[in-house]
């Protein structure tokens, strides 16, 4: 059963302070943990801590944790808003980069084809499909950009109670394993920047074969635009976080 937007941010807004503190629960929050946490977090106007549970859990804000029954934990679309809005995202690591520049290349492919049959329908689905690579890669190039300079001032900063080869060793295996991947897509040489590369011809074909289609013409210039960005971004990211 759907979830009416005013409804979930209407709640929401009123019980700020509960999701916060929920966030910080990473491995989950046990039931009566769960029901004290949420009468501290509540005023004599509150309904109950049993009503508040369950709108919780209505809302999809709270699930059942893999741990067991009496475990509770945060829906994952849930804890990826709180992690955006508080700027505590989750790194993204090359596994899922890469599954992204993958994706990219197959709908090129679908792009090239669709061209080259003249199929519009092709076309448009392909495009429908592009969007959230392309958005997903942005945003998660962001998300590390803000994560590992957060986490590198925080490293640095214990100067007084850490040896600068110890930092140095908890600072660079996030740089490998987080920053080296996003290098790639800037990287001339690199399979992904070849992807991106053909995937903007595959877009720049597809107008020349749809120009007299306005509403697909349209579509195929945003996609270009938000490749472009992406690009842009990324570049931006990497210079911001090195």
């Amino acid at each position: 059963m759907s979830v009416r937007p005013t409804t979930f941010f209407t709640f929401a807004a009123s019980r700020s302070e509960l999701l916060t503190a929920l966030f910080q629960h990473h491995q989950g929050i046990a039931q009566g943990e769960l029901m004290a946490l949420i009468e501290r977090h509540s005023t004599d106007d509150d309904p109950s801590v049993s009503y508040q549970f369950d709108q919780l859990c209505t809302l999809r804000i709270l699930e059942s944790a893999p741990a067991g029954d009496a475990t509770w934990q945060l829906t994952f679309p849930v804890r990826q808003l709180l992690g955006f809005l508080l700027r505590q995202q989750t790194l993204t690591g090359a596994t899922v980069i890469n599954a992204y520049v993958t994706e990219m290349g197959s709908l090129a492919s679908d792009l090239e084809l669709a061209a080259a049959d003249n199929d519009a329908d092709r076309v448009v689905r392909a495009l429908a499909d592009l969007q959230a690579p392309l958005e997903r890669l942005r945003n998660d190039s962001a998300n590390n950009r803000d994560r590992l300079t957060t986490e590198a001032l925080e490293i640095k900063g214990e100067t007084e109670r850490t040896s600068a080869r110890a930092r140095f060793e908890r600072i660079n295996p996030l740089w490998s394993r987080y920053l080296v991947p996003l290098r790639e897509v800037l990287d001339t040489d690199a399979a992904m920047d070849a992807t991106l590369d053909r995937l903007g011809r595959a877009l720049a074909s597809a107008r020349g074969t749809f120009a007299t289609r306005t509403s697909i013409d349209q579509g195929l210039l945003r996609a270009r635009r938000t490749l472009t960005r992406l690009r842009r971004s990324v570049f931006s990211d990497h210079e911001e976080s090195v």
